[in-house]
């Protein structure tokens, strides 16, 4: 399993009906894990600084539309355009590049670094996985049995392959980077709508089930067991491992964070006054951070008391969704119609 930590890249379905598409269903913070990325320098201690939204960059290319981020091993990010059909890059300089895909409406969603150091992405319309090289900047695509499979979260697993969700299919789709065979999954509940993935430290992989109002389990071998939530209507959205063991997750629905054992046991807690918890990553604090579409703001969950801290976003309706740690242990986020990577510093 790949050590960073799992960027978001989460989407909400109302931003894709109305034309946001993939930013809202996804909410990725993609591929990587909570946990903080190896090689990185400790926390530091002091100076304490005041938490904020200490950055943001500009995409160059128009409404792009980011959707889901992730770290790399040699400290940029890269990210998904889902409307421009790129692949974004921000380099430790503060630059980004961006690269074309071969089909530039296939809406590449959520994004994560692979197992063989390469970066990958699912596409929502284009209907494949994609790898993309980062030294060589070419990419690969492979297609996925199922049409119209609606593509959102993907992760690695503890058995080496990526691990992908296909939202219209009802399905987990896995990939071997070695061979690019794919093999699909069925949830045994119609319509549970599958959106993001994270892997456990069980070896299995955990994703939510806004369709049904739970946390679904696979192991690598295929077979599926799902949690139901406590709360009605919670829409669960992004979902990461805590250096608790634990899974942690957002109910965007209910306005809560929510905790699964990897035994099942599910606790809630209130994001208020954040009502629209969204994309997720834990911090190199032991904290988690949130993107908040709704109130165009960054929060902070403290598991130690349960409190939430909310901090402004500068670019007036950016509309935050993907997020994930840095190797710098700072927070990135995309901001899907401010058509920026926003950078979160709390250390």
């Amino acid at each position: 399993m790949h050590p960073t930590p799992r960027r978001t890249g989460l989407q909400r379905t109302s931003a894709f009906a109305a034309g946001a598409a993939l930013a809202a269903l996804l909410l990725a913070g993609c591929g990587g894990q909570a946990t903080v990325p190896s090689g990185t320098t400790p926390l530091p201690t002091s100076p304490p600084v005041t938490p904020k939204v200490s950055a943001e960059y500009s995409i160059p290319a128009a409404s792009s539309q980011p959707a889901s981020i992730t770290p790399f091993t040699d400290g940029s990010l890269f990210f998904t355009e889902a409307a421009a059909g790129n692949i974004g890059q921000l380099q430790t300089s503060g630059t980004i590049v961006e690269t074309a895909l071969p089909n530039p409406a296939s809406k590449p969603a959520d994004i994560t670094l692979g197992p063989d150091g390469a970066i990958w992405f699912t596409e929502n319309v284009g209907n494949n996985i994609g790898r993309f090289a980062p030294v060589t900047r070419v990419f690969t695509e492979y297609a996925v049995p199922t049409a119209n499979a609606g593509l959102l979260g993907i992760v690695t697993g503890s058995d080496g392959r990526l691990w992908f969700t296909e939202q219209n299919a009802n399905q987990i789709g896995a990939i071997a980077p070695s061979t690019g065979t794919v093999t699909e999954y069925p949830i045994p509940t119609a319509g549970a709508q599958p959106d993001l993935i994270a892997a456990g430290s069980d070896g299995a992989l955990w994703f939510t089930e806004p369709g049904a109002d739970a946390i679904g389990r696979i192991t690598t071998s295929g077979s599926v067991t799902q949690y139901p939530l406590p709360t009605a209507n919670a829409d669960p959205t992004d979902i990461v491992p805590g250096s608790d063991n634990a899974l942690w997750f957002c109910e965007s629905g209910a306005g809560k964070i929510g905790r699964i054992t990897v035994n099942g046991t599910i606790s809630e807690f209130s994001s208020s006054p954040s009502t629209d918890p969204s994309g997720l990553v834990q911090g190199a604090d032991g904290n988690f951070y949130f993107t908040d579409p709704s109130a165009n703001q960054i929060g902070r969950f403290q598991p130690t008391g349960n409190a939430v801290t909310m901090y402004p976003i500068p670019t007036a309706g950016s509309d935050p969704t993907g997020i994930t740690l840095g190797f710098d242990q700072r927070i990135y986020f995309v901001e899907t119609q401010g058509n920026k990577i926003g950078q979160f510093q709390y250390f």
